[in-house]
C-alpha cells in the first residue's frame, strides 16, 4: 500500500511538472508571436477628436501573418504592448489577446487575453489609475484610466461586457484573463480620458 501510494505520488509530481513545463513553453511561443506581429505593424500614432469617429463604424483590421488586427494595446505601468485580434478564438489567443466583444469607437470595447507571463498575466497587479492606451490600425489613439479591478465568475458574461441599455452599467475599454486556477477571470475596467 506504502509503495502505491509513493508510486501515485511521484505520477501526479511528474505530471504537474510536465503541465508546468508545457505552459511556460507556450507562454514564450505565445510572446514571440505576439513581438513577430508588433514588428510588422503598420500603425502610425495621430491624436484624434474621438467625438467626430462613427461609433457604429467597423473597426478596421489589417493582415498580419494570416491573421487580422484591430489596434494595438498598452499598458506602460506593466511594460505592456501587444496587438489585438479582430475575432477571438482559442487558437487566437495562443498567439496575441482578442476583441471579445464591442468597438474603441462605440466605448464598449472588451479585449481578452491568456493569463500568459507576455500576454495578461500581470493584469491583476493593476489597481487603479493606471493608463492603458489602444491604438486601431489607422493611428487613432484611445487613452483610459483603469477605474477597477475585479474578479468574476467565467459564466457571468453580461458582468463581462456591460449593459448595452445602461451606459452607466458598462465600461468604454475592458481587459480581462483567467485568474492562475483558471475558475475565475481577472476584469480590468477602464474609463476613457481626454
Amino acid at each position: 500500500m506504502a509503495v502505491s501510494l509513493m508510486v501515485a505520488g511521484a505520477l501526479l509530481v511528474l505530471s504537474a511538472a510536465v503541465l508546468a513545463g508545457v505552459n511556460v513553453v507556450l507562454d514564450a511561443r505565445a510572446g514571440s508571436a505576439a513581438a513577430s506581429v508588433l514588428e510588422e505593424f503598420p500603425v502610425q500614432a495621430k491624436a484624434i477628436d474621438s467625438s467626430s469617429l462613427d461609433p457604429e463604424a467597423s473597426m478596421p483590421a489589417v493582415k498580419i501573418q494570416d491573421n487580422d488586427y484591430i489596434g494595438v494595446v498598452a499598458v506602460p505601468a506593466l511594460d505592456l504592448e501587444l496587438p489585438v485580434m479582430s475575432n477571438w478564438s482559442y487558437a487566437r489567443l495562443d498567439i496575441a489577446p482578442c476583441r471579445y466583444s464591442g468597438s474603441a469607437y462605440a466605448d464598449d470595447l472588451v479585449i481578452a487575453g491568456h493569463s500568459y507571463r507576455s500576454h495578461f498575466s500581470p493584469l491583476w497587479q493593476l489597481s487603479g489609475g493606471e493608463e492603458v492606451i489602444f491604438t486601431d490600425t489607422v493611428g487613432n489613439v484611445f487613452t483610459y484610466e483603469v477605474t477597477s479591478v475585479e474578479t468574476v465568475q467565467p459564466t457571468d458574461i453580461e458582468l463581462m461586457v456591460g449593459d448595452p441599455d445602461d451606459a452607466d452599467k458598462g465600461w468604454d475599454l475592458t481587459l480581462f484573463t483567467c485568474t492562475y486556477d483558471s475558475r475565475a477571470r481577472v476584469a480590468v475596467r477602464c474609463s476613457k480620458t481626454e
